[in-house]
C-alpha cells in the first residue's frame, strides 16, 4: 500500500495569489471611491439645478408684471387718488419680497449691463440724470433694463 505524500504548500503561490488579491481589493476601493464621489457630485449638482429651477420658476410671470408696472406709474402720474397709491405700494412690496428689485440709477454712473441710454442731455459725462422707465431686477437677474438720460459731459 502506497501512501499519500501530502505536497508542502507552495508559499511562493500563496503569497503571489495574496499580492493578486491584494491589488484587486485596492482596484475595488478606488472604483468605489470613485463612484461615491461621481455619486455625491450628482447629487450635490442635482441640488443647485433645482434650487436655480425654484429661484428662477417665475421670471416669466415678473417679467409680465413688470410691464404692468410700467402702466402704473404712468397712471399714478397723472392721478392723486390716494387708495391707488397704497394698492400700488402694497403690490410694489409683495413683488420686492418675492425677489423683484427696482433699478434706481438717478445720479449714478451710467451701466451699459442694466441700462438703455435713450438720450443725452448737458450733463456730466456718463451720468444718469433722470430715468424715462424704471429698470427691474428678479433674484439678481436682469429682466428689464432702465431706460435713461444720461449726461453728454458738456457740463
Amino acid at each position: 500500500m502506497q501512501k499519500k505524500i501530502k505536497k508542502q504548500p507552495d508559499l511562493k503561490s500563496f503569497a503571489e495569489k495574496i499580492l493578486k488579491l491584494e491589488e484587486q481589493n485596492k482596484e475595488l476601493e478606488d472604483n468605489w471611491k470613485r463612484a461615491l464621489a461621481d455619486y455625491q457630485n450628482y447629487k450635490r449638482r442635482t441640488e443647485q439645478e433645482r434650487l436655480e429651477i425654484i429661484k428662477y420658476s417665475n421670471e416669466n410671470l415678473m417679467a409680465e408684471i413688470v410691464s404692468i408696472l410700467g402702466n402704473f406709474d404712468l397712471l399714478l402720474k397723472h392721478s392723486e387718488d390716494a387708495g391707488l397709491k397704497i394698492t400700488v405700494n402694497n403690490f410694489l412690496e409683495v413683488l420686492k419680497r418675492n425677489g423683484l428689485e427696482e433699478i434706481d440709477l438717478t445720479g449714478k454712473t451710467f451701466d451699459a449691463h442694466i441700462s438703455e441710454a435713450v438720450e443725452t442731455e448737458d450733463g456730466e459725462k456718463d451720468i444718469v440724470l433722470k430715468t424715462l422707465e424704471k429698470g427691474y431686477t428678479y433674484n439678481g437677474k436682469l429682466i428689464k433694463p432702465a431706460r435713461v438720460i444720461v449726461g453728454n459731459g458738456s457740463i
